[in-house]
């Protein structure tokens, strides 16, 4: 056998045991958070442990944030905006774009621990009042559907 073969066996063994010892014979996951940002409000230590990983602390703390942003693209006639902004436990915001018919629709919403969440939509502009259903009863008049089969048994067996 030659030289060259003997090592890439050998790397091949290595890496399977390596691999077998570090993952403790399970599937491979990566995880990534990164917060940044003002924060507002004492900040917090969680701390967790684990037999596999030891001691690991987080931080926890209340975030309040702005942000917007939009694009305008007239080349693909592309429209679109947002802003949102979080004080404490309450989240004011909106979106809006430019529909394929041209109109510009804009969403405003709010959402609390007191009111859930609740949207506003606007087109071009004027508020959109939602349609309530019908109180009126429905009523049909179509016959009612036959059994495909003619003793109606739906078991796939065949008689």
């Amino acid at each position: 056998m030659s030289l060259i073969k003997v090592r890439v066996l050998a790397l091949i063994a290595f890496s399977h045991l390596t691999e077998a010892k570090h993952n403790h014979g399970g599937a491979i996951g990566y995880s990534f958070a990164k917060f940044s940002g003002p924060v507002s409000g004492p900040v917090k230590e969680v701390h967790s442990h684990s037999p596999h990983h030891g001691h690991t602390i987080d931080y926890v703390a209340k975030p309040d944030y702005q942000f917007e942003y939009g694009v305008e693209d007239p080349k693909t006639q592309v429209s679109q905006f947002r802003k949102e902004n979080r004080q404490d436990d309450a989240v004011v915001g909106e979106y809006s774009y430019t529909d394929p018919f041209g109109h510009v629709r804009t969403v405003k919403y709010t959402a609390d621990k007191l009111h859930g969440f609740r949207a506003e939509i606007y087109i071009d502009g004027k508020l959109e009042t939602p349609q309530l259903p019908s109180t009126q009863p429905v009523t049909s008049h179509d016959q009612p559907q036959e059994d495909y089969k003619e003793n109606g048994d739906y078991s796939g067996e065949d008689e």
